[in-house]
């Protein structure tokens, strides 16, 4: 637990989250197998997911509350393999949510692909996990890179790209204009929400992504 007081004392300095926003309590859950992590987000976070859930699925977000299942559940309950460094790394992306969710004007509203995008930027799972990068950088390699509409509209590609476009704003628009996504943008329409010029945002993206050497960290 000391890395979840750390993680979010360190997201609060970049979410510049001056107030407390958490009431100073936030409630972390270890399931030690499957049954039990969908047990709790059944009846503790209250959500209507497909059961069985997919073995991908190993942590659960809501509100002030986070589901994980426990570490030595994975070689039977998940498709992952306990790295303890990818697993502090989960931790930040899944309060990267809960911060986002109480900040955000209206955070279902907002493309997938800036709210996943976000969480695996700040939590830096793109420049250390393979999962995350790969697609990125095999899509740059063979020049097959999704348009921006393409990615709005397609979950696994919101995972795959979004953080790439987060990244994108941040080094060309700067930090503050991801919080101000982050906290004012209700609408699936992000681009929209910071540039008049979609047409133009978007060629220069492609143009970051094929020219750049940063793409990975």
């Amino acid at each position: 637990m000391k890395e979840a007081k750390k993680c979010v004392y360190e997201l609060s300095k970049k979410f510049v989250a001056k107030e407390d926003i958490f009431k100073n309590n936030i409630n972390i859950y270890l399931a030690p197998n499957r049954n039990e992590f969908e047990y709790l987000i059944l009846n503790i976070l209250k959500i209507n997911v497909k059961m069985p859930t997919n073995k991908g699925r190993i942590a659960q977000p809501q509100r002030a509350d986070l589901i994980l299942l426990c570490p030595s559940a994975y070689d039977t309950d998940s498709i992952y393999k306990y790295n303890f460094d990818d697993y502090k790394r989960l931790l930040t992306h899944e309060m990267v949510h809960m911060f986002h969710e109480h900040l955000s004007v209206d955070m279902e509203n907002i493309a997938r692909w800036f709210s996943e995008g976000i969480a695996i930027y700040l939590s830096k799972q793109n420049e250390y996990e393979d999962e995350f990068k790969r697609p990125v950088i095999d899509g740059v390699l063979d020049n097959k890179i999704p348009t921006i509409e393409d990615i709005n509209n397609d979950i696994m590609l919101s995972y795959d790209w979004g953080w790439c476009i987060v990244k994108y704003i941040d080094e060309t628009y700067g930090f503050d204009t991801v919080l101000n996504i982050a906290r004012n943008c209700g609408s699936n329409d992000v681009i929209g929400f910071i540039s008049n010029d979609k047409e133009g945002f978007e060629k220069n993206w492609r143009h970051w992504l094929l020219n750049t050497c940063k793409i990975v960290g």
